[in-house]
């Protein structure tokens, strides 16, 4: 079979067997769920982090869950497109110590994951 028409099949099968990410989140909604993105999610995050109405404590946790989410490649690359690295790196300057160490753990953790995508893109 000429690779086209497997490539078709293929994508029939995809859509026969998997629903559409935007049917999803409707039937979330009718569920009264809300399904969000890891990128959703993350600029949540980076919005408490860099909001004066956040607390210390609120901080930490916004730094805590997204460095659990920049361990992925893909979030991590999302993390610089956002605009969140550099204002991790501007974190580094703040004078509390706890939140300097939170942030140097999401630096650490995204660098690491953007190392890996620039040595696969080479």
């Amino acid at each position: 079979m000429p690779p086209e028409i497997l490539l078709l099949a293929h994508q029939d099968d995809v859509r026969r067997r998997f629903r559409p990410i935007e049917k999803l989140k409707e039937e979330f909604r009718e569920l009264n769920m809300q399904l969000e993105t890891d990128f959703e999610i993350m600029s949540k995050l980076i919005n408490r982090f860099n909001s004066t109405a956040s607390t210390l404590e609120e901080k930490i946790a916004a730094l805590y869950d997204l460095e659990y989410y920049v361990h992925q490649v893909d979030n991590a690359k999302d993390l610089l497109s956002l605009g969140g690295l550099q204002l991790l790196i501007n974190g580094l300057n703040n004078t509390e110590p706890l939140l300097k160490e939170y942030v140097s753990f999401v630096l650490g953790a995204a660098l690491s994951r953007l190392d890996i995508a620039i040595s696969l893109a080479a």
